[in-house]
C-alpha cells in the first residue's frame, strides 16, 4: 500500500486482516517516510495500520502532498524499501519490518525502527466480516469534518432540489431575520435529536445565523445516525444567503 488518502488505506488494511493477507505500508510526507509490515502471519501477534493509526486525522492534522509538498527522490526510496520488504518476504531471508516500523529523514539523514504492539482499540474498529466490510463508507468515515459538513450557497441550493433533502433551521423561534425563500422546518439546536426521528429524507441541510451552530450539529447528529442520514451545514449561515 502506497496509497496518498486515509480512506483507501483503511480499507486496505481491513481487507487484509479479514483475508488474513500480509501488508507492505509505505507513507511519505515532505522529506519523511515510513515502511511497516503489517498483519503478517509468521508473527505471533500480528499488528496492523490500526495499532499505529486507530482512527483517521483529524482536519488539518496531517497536510496532505500537494499542501506540503515532498522530496523529489522519497516516493522512489520509500518504494525501493517496500519491495525490498516484498522480497525478503516471499523468498523467506532477512529480517523483514514485521510489527516494525521504520522512519526516515532524507533531509537529516536520521532514521529509527520501532517495534509496535497489538491494542485491543484496533479490533473492535475493524468490520466484523467480509459482508459488513462491503457495506463499510470508508470515504464518510475518512472524511475531513468541516471539509465534509461545510456547503456554500450554490451547493445547498442544488441539493435542496433534490426529493429525499430537508433544510432545517436551527435558530431559536425568536431569532430573525425569518427565511421565507425556500421550505424548510424550524427546529432549535436543543430539540434536534428527537425532531429528526421524524424525519425520513436521507439528506439533512442545517443552517444557522453564523454557520457555527449548524456545523457543530452536523458533526454530532452524523455521529448519531452514522451513514444512514447525511448532514451538511451552510458554510456562513444565513447571512450568506
Amino acid at each position: 500500500d502506497g496509497t496518498d488518502n486515509f480512506a483507501t488505506r483503511y480499507l486496505i488494511n481491513d481487507a487484509c486482516v479479514l483475508l488474513q493477507k500480509t501488508l507492505v505500508y509505505g507513507a511519505i510526507s515532505q522529506f519523511e517516510g515510513q515502511v511497516a509490515v503489517f498483519n503478517h502471519s509468521g508473527s505471533e501477534s500480528p499488528v496492523n495500520y490500526r495499532d499505529l493509526f486507530p482512527h483517521p486525522p483529524a482536519e488539518d492534522e496531517v497536510p496532505n502532498c500537494a499542501e506540503a509538498g515532498v522530496l523529489g527522490v522519497l516516493p522512489g526510496f520509500i518504494g525501493i524499501m517496500m519491495a525490498n520488504e516484498t522480497i525478503k518476504l516471499i523468498t523467506e531471508i532477512g529480517e523483514p519490518l514485521v510489527n516494525q516500523l521504520f522512519t526516515c529523514n532524507l533531509l537529516t539523514n536520521q532514521n529509527y525502527t520501532i517495534r509496535l504492539q497489538p491494542t485491543s482499540l484496533s479490533a473492535t474498529l475493524i468490520p466484523g466480516d467480509i459482508s459488513t466490510f462491503r457495506q463499510t463508507n470508508y470515504e464518510w468515515l475518512c472524511r475531513p469534518m468541516a471539509l465534509s459538513f461545510e456547503i456554500g450557497p450554490e451547493r445547498f441550493y442544488e441539493l435542496l432540489r433534490q426529493s429525499d433533502t430537508i433544510a432545517i433551521d436551527v435558530r431559536e423561534s425568536h431569532e430573525i431575520p425569518q427565511i421565507d425563500a425556500f421550505l424548510h422546518q424550524r427546529i432549535p439546536m436543543g430539540q434536534l435529536g428527537e425532531g429528526l426521528n421524524n424525519i425520513s429524507a436521507s439528506t439533512i441541510l442545517l443552517f444557522c445565523q453564523s454557520g457555527k451552530r449548524s456545523l457543530r450539529a452536523a458533526r454530532d447528529l452524523s455521529e448519531k445516525f452514522g451513514a444512514d442520514k447525511i448532514f451538511y451545514s451552510l458554510r456562513g449561515g444565513v447571512s450568506s444567503l
